[in-house]
Parts: structure tokens; C-alpha cells; sequence
């Protein structure tokens, strides 16, 4: 039996496992060492980060698990009184998807991906392997936010401290504050992924 590989579960994986490294190494490899290791400034820092970016994973777990609203098989529109449905301008019978075999309400989309009709339809996201729509929306604005604001943060702590081993180079006073190797190389790679992260 071929088991299909589902592209959309590596791009899941992907985002989760790049949300982690980028948050954890850069509390481990930078800011603890910047903000000057067991001080009460490092734990309210951490501890706000560290709040951001556990919103920023529900928000994103929600958005990748929750229907997004599908239209209920079998649904019809009423005969008559309420207007819940939409009509075809060139027919003026109520829209019908020919591959749900049902009738659509109004700013429904059939989607090719997750092959169902889906309510309030925006878009269908890559990143989370799901569609956006009438019931996950919220979830999805949430998650989109949360990655700004939580990567925002993240960018400003890292540029401050490549700032400050610029400053001490330039200055003759690197050698007090002197950054390992690994600090550096992280300091790097994070700022190249919070760049690219951003720029999306």
C-alpha cells in the first residue's frame, strides 16, 4: 500500500519547529547572556517573550487544527422568507457546487485543497495546512499578529546586542563583553530568520 506524502503536514512541521528554534536559541545563545543572566530585568524580559510566543504557538496550533467551517452536507436553502442564499446572475437559481453536490450560502468557496465547501472562505494558507474561513479566522488574524509582535521583539533584542558588540569593538572594549563563538553564530542566523519571517 503507497502512503501519499502530504506536503502540507511538512510545511506544519516546518513552521512549528522554525517558531521553536528561533524562540528557544535566541533566549538561550543571546538574550540570557545580554540581559546579564539571573537578573530580575532578564526574568521580566524572558518571562514577557516567553508569554508572546506561547500565544503565538496556540494561536497557530488552533489555526492549523480548527475547521474552518464547512458548509453541512445536505444543506438547502429555506423556499422562501429569510435570504440566505446567493443567486447565479446568469440563471438567477441559488449557487450549487457541482463537486459537493450541494448548494453554497452566500461567500462560499469550494476548496480544491481540503475538497470541501467552506464557509466565508478567505483563503486556503500553505502554513497551516488549512483553510481560513467563517470559523478560524480569529485564530488565523491572531496567529499573523502574534508572529509580527513576538518576531518584533526578538529582532529588537537581537539588533540591541549586535549594536552593543559593534559599539565595544569600535570603542577598544570588546574583550569585557566578549560574545562566544556560539553566541555569535546564532546571533546571526536568528536575525537572518527573523528578517525573512518578517519580510513574509
Amino acid at each position: 500500500m503507497d502512503a501519499e506524502f502530504d506536503v502540507g503536514r511538512l510545511y506544519v512541521w516546518t513552521v512549528s519547529l522554525l517558531i521553536g528554534f528561533i524562540g528557544y536559541s535566541s533566549q538561550i545563545f543571546v538574550f540570557w547572556s545580554y540581559l546579564g543572566g539571573f537578573t530580575l530585568r532578564t526574568f521580566a524580559v524572558l518571562g514577557i517573550f516567553n508569554v508572546l510566543l506561547h500565544l503565538l504557538y496556540y494561536n497557530y496550533y488552533l489555526a492549523a487544527t480548527r475547521s474552518p467551517g464547512h458548509v453541512p452536507l445536505g444543506w438547502e436553502p429555506p423556499r422562501a422568507g429569510a435570504n440566505v442564499y446567493e443567486l447565479k446572475r446568469d440563471t438567477l437559481k441559488p449557487r450549487y457546487c457541482r463537486l459537493c453536490k450541494g448548494f453554497k450560502p452566500p461567500r462560499t468557496h469550494h476548496c480544491s485543497d481540503c475538497d470541501r465547501c467552506v464557509l466565508k472562505m478567505d483563503h486556503h494558507c500553505p502554513w497551516t495546512n488549512n483553510c481560513v474561513g467563517f470559523a478560524n479566522q480569529g485564530y488565523f488574524l491572531r496567529f499573523v499578529y502574534m508572529v509580527d509582535v513576538t518576531c518584533g521583539m526578538a529582532m529588537a533584542l537581537h539588533c540591541a546586542r549586535m549594536y552593543e558588540l559593534i559599539v565595544d569593538s569600535l570603542n577598544g572594549t570588546y574583550y569585557v563583553r566578549q560574545p562566544t563563538q556560539t553566541e555569535v553564530a546564532f546571533l546571526i542566523i536568528n536575525i537572518t530568520l527573523l528578517f525573512f519571517v518578517l519580510l513574509l
